[in-house]
C-alpha cells in the first residue's frame, strides 16, 4: 500500500501572488484616480479610500487563502471574479453618468461580480464532493 499525499495548490510560492495581486491593484487604482481626478493624491486616496482599498487586499487575498486550504476550484473562481470584478469597476469608473450617480457603484460592482463568482465556485466545489461521496460510496442495497 501506498500513501499519496496532495500538494497544496501553490505551495511554497503563493504569498509571493498573494502579495503581488494587492501592488498591482493599488497601482491600477492610482492610475485610474490620476486620471479620472489630476488632483488626486495618494495620501488622500488611502485616507478617503481605505474601504475600496482594504476590500481589493481581502478579496484578493480571499482566493490565494481558500487556494492553500486546497479548495483549488474556489480559489479559481475567486481569480476569476477578481478579475471580472475589476473589469466592472474599471468600466463603471470610466463611464461619467455612472460616476456623477454614486462614488461607490463601480466598487459595488466589483464586489457584486466577485461574490458571485466565489459563490459559484463554492457551489462547484460543493457538487463535486456530493458527486464524488454519491458515486463512490459502497451501496446501503449492496450490503443487504
Amino acid at each position: 500500500m501506498k500513501l499519496i499525499l496532495e500538494k497544496k495548490p501553490l505551495q511554497g510560492t503563493w504569498w509571493k501572488y498573494a502579495l503581488a495581486l494587492p501592488l498591482v491593484q493599488n497601482l491600477f487604482w492610482c492610475v485610474l484616480g490620476w486620471v479620472i481626478n489630476p488632483a488626486f493624491t495618494l495620501y488622500l486616496g488611502y485616507r478617503y479610500g481605505w474601504f475600496v482599498w482594504g476590500g481589493w487586499i481581502i478579496f484578493s487575498w480571499l482566493a490565494f487563502i481558500v487556494g492553500r486550504l486546497g479548495f483549488k476550484t474556489v480559489m479559481w473562481f475567486g481569480l476569476a471574479g477578481f478579475l471580472v470584478g475589476d473589469l466592472a469597476y474599471a468600466t463603471m469608473a470610466f463611464y461619467e453618468p455612472i460616476r456623477r450617480l454614486n462614488d461607490l457603484l463601480p466598487y459595488t460592482g466589483f464586489v457584486q461580480a466577485n461574490l458571485a463568482f466565489l459563490s459559484l465556485g463554492i457551489l462547484v466545489e460543493f457538487g463535486q464532493y456530493v458527486y464524488r461521496a454519491r458515486h463512490h460510496a459502497p451501496s446501503v442495497h449492496a450490503a443487504a
